[in-house]
């Protein structure tokens, strides 16, 4: 769905008819198949499926991508901040730019799955190999988890300051 909204608005001010664009907008939003992204800096449309804007990563409501906790999940913030500086740090050793949130999820061990990461740009999100046993993340991870077990398959994310 994405690719056909960008195609459709392309279209829409390559063919240059009065207000095409504003129009088809107008249409999209009121038949629910697309958001306007509330982030003044980008404003651009959104398909409706999408829970965060593909260009920057803010919700629909305008706020940017934030920390997603387990739902019984009670972590002190402390190890919070342990996890947050451990991946920063993680991404400056890379010498790449750091991801707006790292996503992981939970597995049947009661652990959290070092090896099925998500990195979000933005809205942009893509896998990530792994973060090796015994690094500074996995360390920081690990500790979260002894406080108290994740649910199986409950998702964590992560956001990283910018």
């Amino acid at each position: 769905m994405p690719d056909f909204l960008d195609a459709l608005l392309t279209t829409a001010d390559r063919v240059q008819l009065a207000n095409t664009r504003e129009v088809l907008a107008a249409v999209l939003h009121e038949s629910g198949l697309a958001w306007r992204c509330r982030n003044d800096a980008c404003a651009i449309e959104n398909a409706e499926e999408r829970s965060h804007c593909t260009r920057c990563g803010y919700d629909r409501s305008g706020r940017p991508m934030g920390d997603l906790t387990p739902s019984r999940y009670g972590v002190p913030a402390r190890k919070w901040s342990a996890l947050r500086r451990a991946l920063t740090a993680f991404f400056k050793e890379q010498g790449v730019e750091a991801p707006t949130a790292v996503a992981f999820r939970s597995e049947s061990d009661g652990g959290w799955a070092t090896a099925e990461v998500f990195i979000y740009y933005g809205g942009r999100r893509t896998a990530h190999e792994k973060f090796q046993r015994g690094s500074a993340v996995w360390e920081a991870l690990e500790a979260p988890t002894r406080f108290e077990k994740p649910v199986h398959c409950e998702p964590m994310r992560v956001a990283l300051p910018h």
